[in-house]
């Protein structure tokens, strides 16, 4: 291995890579017993059977698309890579975050025991559509730690509009009020509200962090690297074209110098950071 790379990585020694499909299920899965383990304590609403069939049907698929699809372009990213598909989730992250706002104020339906009190109940269905937006968010951040050298902000922001889904999916169910102000900003906002909590705690748990700096990076492409930098930079571009900074700031190269460098580090190919 080339002196010149060497002090960045360490000593590296094959590690199996994570399987992001396996993982993606495995978070929607265990999120959706917890979901349903909250709407058990809470207990459904007393008029579920008498509310309009297409309407209810058709807004607990667009809760579960909702959660779903952040969940999946977070986890799983796209054919040659391994980070997440960032600026995808944060454009599922606005479009959870406007839509169900705008769907709870435009279309509510109710039935004829249904309650309307606007928002003077707000408190309490925000603070299960909250509860329950936490476990999704803390399985996807587990799973995704030190995974996203670039766009964490936004990753954690996707993490938390699916968490904010989940949580407005329970409340469809177990809520009895159906006047369109307290759907819309109440309901719909707990998606706004877990993917701006999200954006604002989450992100340095999903960059490679202190302990990890370039081992966890480079831990993508199917190496580990130990002894890496105590306190690592974060990565950032370099003013002089065709030159990277790895995560301790020097420049090393070109990424198709530094990746052809790496290859043959016992763990088999590799692929370049995109």
């Amino acid at each position: 291995m080339p002196a010149v790379v060497a002090p960045e990585i360490g000593s590296p020694t094959p590690v199996s890579t994570r399987r992001p499909v396996r993982q993606a299920l495995l978070a929607a899965a265990v999120s959706l017993a917890y979901a349903a383990v909250v709407l058990a304590v809470v207990a459904l609403r007393h008029e579920l059977g008498e509310l309009p069939r297409p309407w209810l049907v058709s807004y607990l698929a667009a809760w579960l698309v909702g959660f779903g699809l952040p969940v999946w372009v977070s986890l799983v990213p796209r054919t040659g890579s391994m980070m997440p598909r960032w600026r995808l989730g944060r454009a599922f992250a606005i479009v959870n975050a406007i839509g169900f706002v705008a769907a709870g104020l435009l279309v509510p339906r109710s039935a004829p025991t249904s309650l309307d009190r606007g928002l003077a109940s707000a408190h309490g269905c925000l603070s299960i559509g909250l509860v329950t937006a936490i476990l999704p968010v803390v399985v996807g951040t587990l799973l995704l730690r030190g995974a996203a050298p670039v766009g964490s902000r936004a990753t954690a922001a996707a993490l938390g509009a699916s968490g904010g889904a989940l949580g407005g999916l329970v409340l469809h169910l177990h809520c009895p009020i159906a006047d369109g102000v307290h759907l819309g900003l109440v309901h719909g906002s707990v998606v706004a509200i877990a993917a701006l909590l999200a954006a604002a705690l989450v992100p340095r748990a999903l960059e490679p962090g202190a302990g990890a700096g370039a081992a966890r990076y480079f831990t993508t492409t199917g190496c580990e690297a130990t002894g890496a930098p105590k306190k690592p930079k974060r990565r950032k571009r370099s003013s002089r074209p065709g030159k990277v900074y790895v995560p301790s700031g020097r420049i090393v190269g070109p990424p198709s110098q530094l990746v052809g460098r790496l290859r043959s580090c016992g763990a088999g190919t590799t692929s370049e950071p995109t």
